[in-house]
């Protein structure tokens, strides 16, 4: 499969009501993708950019990153919002991949954060963090190495981000803690 045919896999949308202000916005998590001037998000003035652009990509694997439509980044008067469809591990092959995209989603967020932005994360995340989380907490154990539930990269990537241990809440918990079959995770900081 090559970009081009990945490119048309996935699109990821952000609808916003008529009373809130889109200041920016961009496709992708890296900033290399092409404006709509031409120019790469990164390579834009301060003033038109979100800015926040992962350092720890080459322009080739920032492209393939973001070559399958999987992250909008607006940003709004009062936060950065970024809409993600993450990739979920369908095939053995796809796990390198979902593990650099959570990684750049992960570095994007910090560095906006650092930028004095507050961020919102939403979309389909594919991470289940805890077995409340899951419809089958006993199969989704079974199927890693160990055989415990929170041995998967992905938890463990989810929990770093999320509170107490990252700069993330996931809202959906934080207001219906014991609530089962809600499956969902919902993130802002």
């Amino acid at each position: 499969m090559t970009l081009a045919d990945r490119s048309e896999l996935t699109k990821v949308a952000i609808y916003l009501r008529h009373n809130l202000l889109c200041l920016k916005a961009e496709e992708g998590l890296t900033g290399h993708l092409k404006s709509p001037s031409g120019a790469a998000y990164l390579d834009l003035a301060e003033a038109e950019s979100i800015g926040g652009y992962p350092t720890s990509l080459t322009t080739a694997e920032a492209l393939d990153l973001d070559s399958e439509g999987r992250a909008v980044v607006v940003e709004l008067e009062k936060f950065v919002f970024i809409s993600v469809y993450c990739p979920a591990v369908t095939i053995p092959e796809r796990e390198v991949f979902r593990v650099k995209f959570l990684a750049v989603l992960e570095e994007r967020v910090r560095n906006l954060q650092a930028l004095g932005k507050s961020v919102v994360v939403a979309g389909d995340i594919n991470v289940c963090r805890e077995p409340i989380d899951t419809a089958d907490p006993v199969g989704a154990a079974r199927r890693t190495e160990s055989g415990v539930f929170e041995d998967t990269h992905s938890r463990r990537w989810l929990r770093r981000l999320l509170v107490p241990s990252g700069p993330l809440v996931d809202t959906g918990r934080h207001f219906n803690p014991n609530r089962e079959g809600m499956y969902t995770c919902s993130i802002h900081g």
